[in-house]
């Protein structure tokens, strides 16, 4: 398997992880009656905790996965912009999940808004990747001038 192929799989892995565990501890929270109208700092809290503990998960998940085919330097990096890119990405498939829920119904609602995450995160994961690489070719290129 093609170490890009296996990016794409290994991120997209992770945005299932962070997109379903985002959503089911959000709709628990509101089953246990937390209302997300409330306007307590209590009830925004953990609303933020329900959505971003599972994007946490998914990064180490991910690092560790990562660690297999690329150097920890290459697998910090990419683990890295995950975490810092998924909540973004998340909230933009949410609103475009509406969209691709107007024609499909729910089920369309949440797969496309789970597409979306992982296309969205890929395409950073993959470009931050390739930044880093390019990097450490520098890094390589000036130590062997310096001697």
């Amino acid at each position: 398997m093609s170490r890009e192929f296996q990016l794409s799989i290994l991120v997209g892995e992770a945005s299932f992880i962070a997109f379903a565990g985002s959503i089911a501890l959000v709709l628990t929270a509101v089953r246990l009656g937390l209302n997300p109208e409330q306007k307590s700092v209590a009830a925004e809290l953990a609303f933020l905790i329900a959505a971003l503990l599972p994007t946490v998960g998914a990064v180490g998940w991910l690092f560790r996965k990562l660690r297999t085919a690329y150097p920890r330097r290459e697998a910090r990096a990419v683990s890295v912009a995950f975490g810092v890119f998924t909540p973004i990405s998340l909230a933009v498939s949410m609103v475009v999940g509406e969209m691709s829920g107007g024609l499909f119904g729910a089920i369309g609602a949440f797969a496309g808004a789970l597409v979306m995450t992982a296309f969205l995160t890929f395409f950073v994961c993959a470009l931050v990747l390739r930044v880093t690489k390019l990097a450490i070719d520098v890094e390589k290129n000036e130590k062997a001038n310096f001697r």
